[in-house]
């Protein structure tokens, strides 16, 4: 059962949901691009396999981690599907009167009012649907978490490592920018504002790699020396 909320109440859980979409991003893309620079610089990898080992699999487990706990599905927590039932039970603080007091400090209210449009119930449920455990991909991720993120579970520790692709990822690049999508949507209708996904500094990470190989192309060419 859902409660009434305040438009403080409701920008504060707005707020701490987006932690998650948006972490889940940057961490998810971040494990990708480690990924594929260390391919494309098998020099670098060689210099320190078992940091980039780490490094690698921390950047997966803490986006899988903010992953899951958008899609949780615990009654009392809040993720995607807690937060569209709060929308759905809150409907009056989409209303363009509630809309324009949030926003009556700033200069455009009147343009932003305009667009920010008030949540269509249809839309609403079908964005609910997709944030559900009976969605596949929703299941999926649920199902990991479940038996190796939150929990380990026996019965699959006991059977042998299987090294087939992991329907995993595949429902990560689906439920991704599903997630920033829903999140995105209801924000602007809320508040006239997005959250981006791209973070300050994210290819600072780039630099060690070309340091670490001229380094160590430097050093071989002195040895030849």
């Amino acid at each position: 059962m859902t409660t009434s909320r305040s438009p403080a109440e409701f920008s504060r859980l707005l707020k701490a949901l987006a932690d998650d979409v948006v972490y889940a991003h940057i961490y998810w893309r971040m494990a990708l691009n480690i990924g594929t620079l260390l391919n494309e610089h098998p020099l670098v990898e060689a210099q320190s396999r078992t940091f980039w080992y780490l490094t690698y699999s921390a950047h997966v487990s803490t986006a899988l981690q903010h992953l899951c706990r958008a899609y949780d599905q615990e009654k009392s927590s809040l993720h995607l599907l807690s937060w569209l039932r709060e929308i759905e039970s809150n409907l009056t603080l989409f209303d363009n009167e509630a809309f324009r007091e949030r926003l009556k400090d700033n200069a455009y209210v009147q343009s932003l009012s305009e667009s920010a449009a008030k949540p269509d119930p249809g839309a609403l449920a079908t964005d609910i649907a997709l944030c559900t455990a009976t969605d596949p991909h929703v299941r999926t991720l649920v199902s990991y978490r479940g038996s190796h993120a939150a929990h380990r579970s026996k019965k699959l520790a006991l059977r042998e490592r299987d090294h087939s692709p992991s329907i995993l990822e595949d429902a990560v690049e689906s439920l991704l920018p599903r997630s920033l999508d829903i999140l995105n949507r209801y924000s602007y209708m809320f508040t006239a504002e997005i959250y981006s996904t791209l973070m300050t500094g994210r290819d600072d990470y780039k630099y060690i790699f070309k340091a670490v190989e001229a380094s160590v192309l430097q050093a071989r060419g002195c040895d030849a020396g």
